[in-house]
């Protein structure tokens, strides 16, 4: 297992002083525009956490809080450091079997069954519901959760 130390901006409290001291603020939509297919064009391959394009895409966003004139929280850097894991590894013993009634079955690691390279160890029992790609989106009128009753349950979603 791999741990970085990723620097990232701070996107929120950025905005957030913003709107908080700005007087009239002003938005070219032209420029909006601009920011947001360049943060979510091909070039960036998704900003995965740990990619060298998630740190294109931090700098990126810090120059143009240098540029608005906005300054660093703690006066020094628009980043803050943090601990992610982003590399870790199926085991030997990673499996999903799955039991309904008397039937069960071993789910093929690598091929029907992908752990997300940041999860934990452990082992895990309990009732499992599917829920497509776990999408809420209300302002679409869409909810992969809309009619599941997911307390207390292992929820299986797709990637990708």
């Amino acid at each position: 297992m791999l741990r970085f130390k990723h620097r990232l901006p701070l996107l929120l409290l950025g905005f957030g002083a913003a709107a908080a001291w700005a007087v009239t603020p002003e938005i070219d939509p032209e420029r909006f525009l601009a920011d947001v297919k360049f943060l979510a064009s091909k070039n960036l391959k998704g900003r995965a956490t740990g990619s060298p394009e998630l740190e294109k895409a931090a700098g990126y966003i810090a120059a143009q809080f240098r540029g608005a004139g906005l300054k660093p929280i703690d006066g020094k850097s628009y980043f803050q450091a943090f601990t992610v894991t982003t590399n870790a590894r199926i085991g030997p013993a990673n499996q999903f079997e799955s039991a309904t009634g008397n039937e069960a079955s071993v789910l093929k690691v690598g091929e029907q069954f992908i752990p997300f390279n940041f999860s934990s160890s452990g082992k895990l029992t309990g009732p499992v519901v599917f829920a497509g790609y776990g999408i809420t989106a209300p302002e679409y009128g869409y909810d992969d959760f809309a009619g599941i009753d997911a307390k207390d349950k292992i929820v299986l979603i797709l990637r990708h």
